[in-house]
Parts: C-alpha cells; structure tokens; sequence
C-alpha cells in the first residue's frame, strides 16, 4: 500500500457518500472575503497552495526516516499522518492522544473535511510502531510533530484551527496559551488529559514503567488482572489498528506531563476555545478540564455531556458517541462563527 493509500481512502469514502466538495478544476485556496486585513489573500496564498501536499508528504517521509533511523518498525500507511484538501480556505489540525493514531480520528477526519475544511492530521512521533519507539520520545517531540504542521497548514490557509483528544487536547490548548503556536483562528479540546480521573492511576503509572517498561496488552491484562483499556487513559483499537504494545515510559511522561498544565492568574489566550467533555469519562479530571479552560481562555465555551448519557473517553469516534453528527454541528458552528 502507498503512502498516499489512506488519503485516497478517506477521498472515495467521501465520494462514495456525496460528501466530497472539492470542484474539478479548482487550484490553490480561496480567502474567505470577511476576514478584511486580517486574513491572507488569494494571491499571497496561491503559490504556496499549489505544493501543500507535497510539503506535507515530506513531513511524512521526514517522520518515516525517524523510525528507520532508530530502528523500528515504520508505521504502516493505515497509522501514518493524513492531509485531506478542503474548499474552505480553513485548515483543521487534528491531534490524536496517547498511543493513538490519526486512523483514530478518521470519523472526525471524515465528517470535517466533508463540510469543506482542508485536515491535517499528523502522527505524533513515535507512535504507530511498537513500544520501544514509543519510549524514545516526550512531550517536546510530540510538540514538533504539531508546530510543523501547523507551519505547512499557514502557508495555503486563510485560517488554521486546532482539535485535539485526550492528551492531544491538552497539548494544543496549552501550546495555544502559553504563546508557543500563535496565529491560531479556533481550538477545540476534547476529553483533554491534564489530570487523570484516579489517584491510583497516578500512583501505579511510575511502577509500571519501572517493571514493565514495554508491555503488552494481555500482559497487563494476565498481571494487573484489570481491564487495561479501563485502568489507563487508552482508546481501545479495532484489531490491527495499532501495535498491542503499550510504551510505560512515555505513558509515565504524559503522567508527569500533568504538572505543566497549570491554571495561572494572567496570560490569557483570546483564541476562541470549545471544550468538549463528558462526565461519563472515567480517564480526565472533568472539573479541572473545565476549570483550566475557562481560566486560560477568555470567553470559552463547553459542551459537556452529563454522566446519565454514557458517553465515554473515546467519544471522538462515531460508534461510541449516540450524538456524534450533533456535536460535529456544533464544532463547525464554533469553527465557522
């Protein structure tokens, strides 16, 4: 399969169901003409759009040589970083968490580029292999893997918004705030990990690493004796979706990553943030996720589903969220407005 394989997945599944808005013909982005001086003209823009994906087809390949370079496995086209051209002139930075993929966010994948946002998705580093490459990796790397996205969606964009779940949600949100990604027109969090739901996840999370630090599923399942996919903030993936390795040590640095996302009395961002979280959600502080939220962005709007609805952590995907087309409307309301 190429590497163009996934893409061109996601084009026929959105041709196959009406969705696909991209016109025949159609060359480079539009500006959208009510941002006045403040967006990107169609001019300033055009000779950069012609070549937006391949720029990020080498940001891929610069991802793949990572894994080469360190020896191990290259994800497979399926797990690898996913650009969809959009009509709108909007670019979409979607984030995935822990362990995770894009092909993980591929329904939201799916519905947002089907509205005419151009997605980027990209596979943070050391992801998408095994465990071993998971642990070469921290916070600072899975940043890098974001900004030089977010890079290659300004140059053809009028706008570029951000979408991140789980701990992907916590890490755009705070790259947003803290100043480090500027120029960001919208943020949506979703389920974002900046505290865990459970004292005891916090405190087994350090042991676990020590005895195991590349464990599999069933091997924490046989010695822990517990749901794996209950105990520690991971989407459970269909089969073959990604490794059945999960890398402790870079699972006990997102845990120690929870003491950067701090609610400070100045430094307010005044990009406009949607959060999106549900009581359900047995992973995530929710209080703190709202409290962080609302101190760290002026005038931010939720969405949060209460307990009695049974929506989980992984309610990014469509077979877990009942009102997942609902809460598509609404992020696009919030991204559009």
């Amino acid at each position: 399969m190429s590497v163009h394989a996934y893409t061109e997945e996601l084009k026929s599944k959105l041709k196959a169901a009406g969705f696909l808005v991209a016109m025949a013909g159609l060359i480079g982005c539009s500006a959208s003409s009510s941002d006045g001086g403040s967006a990107k003209t169609t001019a300033s823009l055009s000779a950069s759009c012609e070549d937006e994906e391949d720029r990020f087809n080498s940001f891929k390949s610069r991802q793949n040589a990572w894994y080469q370079e360190n020896g191990r496995p290259v994800p497979t086209a399926k797990l690898q970083s996913v650009f969809v051209k959009g009509t709108l002139g909007h670019a979409i930075v979607i984030v995935h968490g822990f362990n995770s993929s894009p092909h993980n966010q591929r329904d939201l994948i799916l519905a947002l580029s089907a509205k005419g946002f151009t997605v980027f998705a990209p596979l943070l580093r050391g992801y998408g292999s095994d465990g071993e490459a998971g642990n070469l990796v921290d916070v600072d790397d899975w940043r890098e893997s974001v900004n030089e996205t977010v890079e290659i969606a300004k140059a053809c964009n009028s706008k570029v918004s951000l979408l991140g779940h789980s701990f992907g949600g916590a890490l755009v949100t705070d790259e947003v705030a803290s100043g480090r990604l500027n120029g960001i027109d919208k943020v949506v969090s979703m389920a974002p990990f900046y505290r865990s739901a459970s004292l005891l996840m916090d405190l087994g999370i350090g042991n676990l690493a020590d005895a195991l630090p590349v464990a599999s599923i069933s091997t924490l399942a046989s010695e822990l004796g517990v749901d794996p996919y209950g105990f520690l903030p991971l989407e459970e993936p269909a089969s073959g979706e990604v490794e059945a390795q999960v890398p402790m040590l870079a699972l006990q640095k997102v845990f120690d990553a929870q003491s950067l996302f701090k609610i400070p009395t100045t430094q307010v961002s005044s990009a406009s943030l949607l959060l999106v979280v549900s009581h359900a959600d047995e992973i995530i502080d929710n209080d703190f996720a709202i409290k962080y939220a609302k101190a760290r962005y002026a005038g931010a709007k939720t969405l949060i589903y209460d307990e009695s609805e049974d929506i989980g952590h992984s309610f990014q995907r469509r077979k877990n969220h009942p009102k997942f087309d609902a809460m598509i409307a609404q992020i696009v309301s919030h991204l559009q407005n």
